[in-house]
């Protein structure tokens, strides 16, 4: 695999890279083909902050389900002030009330199947472009 040589190499001295180093590395490697995905947690908020302190214009999404908390749409607006970045909302192809009439509930649970419909079937509206 001499194709992936790069990779091995990179992943040795990687090893010892502090988070901050392998965003660097990555932001640079792959210039404006990436994006950071989020769910809005502490962990994507600090990957969020140290990526914006890097490259101020990295692009972040999230998958909007449709029934996340009103906090976290709060919190990416909030994001989205004091980075200067639109966080794009990946949503599922099909709304709640159409995921119902099509699938029907699911027994036992309260929520929709949004997310794991969207993961399943790869029918998420894509208006996120890199």
């Amino acid at each position: 695999m001499p194709e992936l040589s790069w990779l091995y190499v990179t992943q040795a001295f990687a090893e010892s890279w502090a988070a901050e180093e392998v965003l660097d590395w990555a932001l640079h490697r792959f210039d404006r083909q990436i994006a950071m995905a989020s769910g809005f947690g502490p962990e994507g908020m600090v990957l969020i902050d140290m990526a914006a302190r890097l490259r101020p214009d990295i692009k972040v999404f999230t998958l909007d389900t449709g029934v996340l908390f009103p906090e976290t749409y709060e919190l990416m607006k909030r994001v989205e002030q004091r980075y200067g970045i639109a966080v794009e909302r990946v949503k599922p192809a099909l709304t709640i009330d159409e995921q119902e009439r099509e699938h029907g509930r699911r027994s036992g649970c309260e929520l929709p199947i949004a997310a794991a419909t969207c993961a399943r079937s790869n029918h998420c509206v894509r208006s996120f472009q890199l």
